[in-house]
């Protein structure tokens, strides 16, 4: 026998395995609500991608991209109907333990960003476009201005690094630039 990869199908339903447990959910009808009502789509552009960032508090920053999973609710909802389970506790636990598989494809779409990150994705949002000494000059003259040391990031390079890899920012020609939707909230 060969290992296959594990499916994001197994993933949905490793999970929910303590959830199926405690409430005696039928793990076979888990599995075949999750693969009738939610789809994972290959090499799809991603749909959304945002940043939310707070001035306020950089440690509240996240970047969520919702990409790649379609989730039929209104034939999962047609289908509970229809066995008539929607009344009795099975249809609610395999009902919840949809809703939970959202929540939890949900999370894993989300990336928290470090503080270092959100202050330096901030600078670049403020410039536009800028390279890495213009971003260090910045962010120096915040710190100094704001006498709190809120703008006070240990290394700038490192985190134009991570920020790069969950695609929040790109560079052309030495120039950082950012390629999601920022949300600065107040």
């Amino acid at each position: 026998m060969y290992n296959q990869p594990c499916s994001e199908y197994d993933l949905l339903i490793n999970d929910q395995r303590d959830f199926i447990k405690e409430h005696r959910i039928d793990e076979i009808s888990v599995q075949s609500l999750f693969k009738a009502t939610i789809d994972f789509v290959e090499n799809e552009p991603e749909a959304a991608s945002v940043v939310y960032i707070s001035p306020d508090d950089f440690s509240k920053a996240k970047s969520t991209k919702i990409s790649n999973v379609r989730i039929n609710l209104k034939f999962a909802i047609d289908m509970i109907f229809a066995v008539n389970l929607v009344l009795t506790s099975d249809g609610m636990w395999l009902l919840l333990s949809l809703l939970k598989a959202i929540v939890f494809l949900y999370d894993s779409m989300t990336t928290k960003l470090e503080k270092d990150e959100a202050i330096v994705l901030f600078a670049i949002y403020r410039l536009q476009k800028a390279d890495s000494s213009r971003i260090k000059e910045y962010l120096d003259s915040l710190a100094t201005s704001n006498k709190s040391g809120d703008f006070k990031v240990a290394n700038v390079d490192e985190s134009l690094q991570k920020l790069k890899k969950i695609n929040t920012i790109d560079t052309v020609d030495g120039m950082w630039y950012i390629t999601e939707l920022i949300v600065v909230k107040k």
